[in-house]
Formats: structure tokens, C-alpha cells, sequence
């Protein structure tokens, strides 16, 4: 009865997705940590693929309670960008013999922050924050004792603060630009939506893969990819 509710639950935050914007760079990554999945962890450590954005993030996730909690970090020459999330399976039930179906939760904390050169026409660093809460619904097939694939439906709400600024005229002749961008302020961004993805695990090795906006397809697009190895 308890995951015929959460079911119901899940299902009431669908059309949500129907709504979904254009996602805060503070949204890091669209794949959720195993702990949200169903998928028991004591410590993994691995990297992931940035959302639609070159670079990567290294990920640990430590055995909390009844959760994990995940950290994320990257520092690469162009930007910077920190988060941390605790994800915990809130239902399960047995399907037969080899599927197990979940409904978990994941909030996370993300920070994204651009850097500029010194001679590029930029005053002051772009910093977005993104505060993230999913629930994914997945299906776990068991193939082998150490061979399982886990796809997963991720309604999600967000909310957060992504920069702004405008263009200021500098001096300038034929040769060089009239015009330089400064950052000034923020404002408030809020999204809701669907994330679709895959989990596959063998022995201690886990493969993720996530589109974050499973019913809004634009040219800047929100997946990510991710290896993890579990100790």
C-alpha cells in the first residue's frame, strides 16, 4: 500500500514536465546517485559528463543512513563548478524473481562559475546556483548476481540563480571591439520536468546515462554521462 501512494505521488508530478525550461548551469549533471536507484553503496568514487558542456566532474558517494550523500567538484581553466546531494530510496517492492521496482529521492546543491582571462572582454565571473529535487521511479532487471540494468523516469522541480549583465562601450578603433560584457547581478530561475536514463552495474563497475528533459528537446541539451566504481 505504502509504494501504491508513493506511485500515485510520483505520478501527480509528471506533468510537470510539460513546463520544463531551459536548465540553471548550476544543474551539473542529469544522472541521480545509485543510492536513489535502489542501488546499495558503501563508498564509489567516479567521473561524469558535464550537462551538454565540455568538461567533467569527479563524483563520491559515501553510505549515510538509509542514503548516500554524493559530492561533485571540477576545476578546469575556463570554470569551476561544486555540488553536493543525498539520495535515498523512500519505496521498494519485489516484482518476482528478478525485477524490484523503487521510488527515491535526490536533492542536490549545485555551483557553476565561469572564468575569464585577462585580455578577454569580460568584467567579473558568471556564477549560477541550482537547488535540484528528483524522484525517480525505476524498474531493476537482474540479469546475474553481478549483472544488472536499472532504467529509471526522474520527475524533478528546481530553483535557482543563473547571472546577468549587459554590454558596456569601451574605446575602440577598427581593429579591436567597441564593446565589453559585465557581469552585474542575477536573477531567478525555477524549472520543472522529466529526466529519462539507464544504469547499468557489473560487479563493482556502474555506467550511467541520463537525458535531463525527456519532453522538451532543445539544441542545448541536458545529458550526461557517468562511470563509478564501487568499494
Amino acid at each position: 500500500m505504502r509504494f501504491r501512494r508513493s506511485l500515485c505521488f510520483a505520478g501527480l508530478t509528471l506533468p510537470g514536465a510539460l513546463f520544463a525550461q531551459l536548465p540553471n548551469r548550476g544543474r551539473l549533471l542529469s544522472t541521480p546517485g545509485a543510492a536513489a536507484l535502489g542501488d546499495a553503496t558503501t563508498v564509489s568514487l567516479g567521473v561524469s559528463s558535464m550537462n551538454a558542456r565540455a568538461g567533467s566532474l569527479f563524483l563520491a558517494d559515501l553510505a549515510i543512513g538509509a542514503g548516500a550523500l554524493r559530492v561533485l567538484a571540477s576545476h578546469h581553466e575556463r570554470f569551476a563548478s561544486y555540488g553536493v546531494g543525498y539520495g535515498a530510496p523512500l519505496a521498494a517492492r519485489e516484482l518476482g524473481p528478478t525485477f524490484a521496482a523503487t521510488l527515491g529521492s535526490e536533492i542536490s546543491l549545485g555551483y557553476y562559475a565561469t572564468r575569464f582571462g585577462r585580455n578577454d572582454l569580460v568584467v567579473g565571473n558568471g556564477t549560477s546556483l541550482n537547488a535540484h529535487l528528483a524522484l525517480p521511479l525505476s524498474l531493476r532487471l537482474a540479469v546475474r548476481d553481478w549483472l544488472s540494468a536499472t532504467p529509471y523516469i526522474a520527475p524533478y522541480a528546481e530553483a535557482g540563480a543563473a547571472p546577468s549583465g549587459y554590454w558596456m562601450p569601451i574605446p575602440c578603433n577598427m581593429f579591436t571591439a567597441c564593446e565589453k560584457y559585465v557581469f552585474s547581478d542575477h536573477y531567478r530561475t525555477e524549472a520543472a520536468g522529466t529526466a529519462l536514463g539507464m544504469r547499468l552495474t557489473i560487479w563493482r563497475l556502474g555506467l550511467d546515462a541520463a537525458y535531463g528533459d525527456a519532453l522538451r528537446f532543445t539544441s542545448r541539451q541536458p545529458a550526461s554521462f557517468a562511470v563509478s566504481m564501487r568499494f
